[in-house]
């Protein structure tokens, strides 16, 4: 899903924002624009439904660990009590059986994850009463009142987290039901675009339509080299600055912003001559390394 959305709100904004030609997604007879428009308000509505399960969840864990670390220490020191308090006959053998606990050992039930903590706390509230029936002795520290709040407590935060659990599946499930949807209209998106572009020279229309999120992979190894070029001193960016490698001859031409991103198939030095009708010439040399990605701005004096 992350791929369509990347690209899906990545053609709106260069449709809505940049102007960068926008015809190039009409070619088809049936508004490929304006069913990129949809879908991207549609998923805008989605992703936005799972950032905000996904932040309530978070939210909500923020009072949950420390509600169950509370409920833990009481109901680590409710056992440690009951079992001294039968040590010293102060509370009945049979005790520690009603509340759970082994009657020659002082072992605790396990309290590992936040569901045997709830399920301790749980058997005292349930069990601490019948010692009571029993005419046993009530536990002072802590007292089961306490003992029952910082419970129901615990329980009404883990009840929450396991509903936004619910929530947050929900809306995920959502957002991935509108994916094969997506996958179709990029396929269809990048179709028209490469038509748009191919005017029989394939380097240059895989490099014209890179710029508008279609990624080509290749079966050889490869590294990429991102530029981008800008004037001297203003820091503006530099359209249409001719790259070409060297070894390797791949090339390239900055956008609108001053960018290209470049596939190379030569590793170690490589030159990259850059030449313009209105920026000086020149170069620059990189070391590159296959799967590596080199970052490279270039800064251009204008011609004289």
């Amino acid at each position: 899903m992350r791929q369509v959305s990347i690209k899906i709100h990545g053609l709106q904004y260069k449709i809505t924002h940049l102007g960068l030609n926008p015809n190039v997604l009409t070619v088809g007879v049936d508004g490929t624009t304006a069913k990129i428009a949809d879908y991207d308000g549609r998923l805008v509505i989605k992703e936005t439904a799972v950032t905000n399960a996904r932040n309530a969840m978070l939210d909500n864990e923020v009072l949950l660990d420390p509600a169950i670390a509370n409920l833990h220490l009481y109901v680590s020191d409710y056992f440690s009590n009951i079992q001294r308090g039968t040590k010293r006959g102060y509370f009945a053998l049979s005790d520690r059986t009603t509340v759970g606990l082994n009657l020659h050992d002082d072992q605790y039930p396990p309290m590992i994850t936040n569901a045997d903590v709830l399920a301790a706390g749980k058997k005292i509230i349930d069990k601490d009463g019948l010692r009571i029936d029993a005419i046993a002795k009530p536990m002072a520290l802590p007292s089961f009142a306490e003992i029952e709040t910082v419970y129901n407590t615990a329980l009404g935060i883990s009840g929450d987290n396991d509903n936004l659990t619910i929530t947050l599946n929900e809306a995920n499930g959502d957002l991935m039901s509108i994916l094969p949807e997506g996958i179709l209209l990029c396929n269809k998106a990048d179709n028209e675009i490469e038509t748009h572009f191919d005017n029989g020279d394939k380097p240059a229309m895989r490099n014209n339509s890179i710029h508008w999120f279609i990624v080509y992979h290749s079966s050889t190894p490869i590294a990429f080299l991102k530029l981008t070029s800008l004037l001297t001193g203003t820091n503006a960016p530099l359209e249409h600055i001719n790259y070409l490698a060297d070894p390797g001859e791949e090339k390239g031409e900055s956008d609108i912003q001053g960018f290209d991103s470049m596939n190379i198939h030569h590793f170690g030095t490589i030159i990259i001559n850059y030449t313009s009708t209105l920026y000086n010439n020149g170069s620059i040399t990189v070391t590159i390394a296959e799967n590596e990605t080199i970052i490279q701005t270039i800064f251009l004096t204008a011609r004289t």
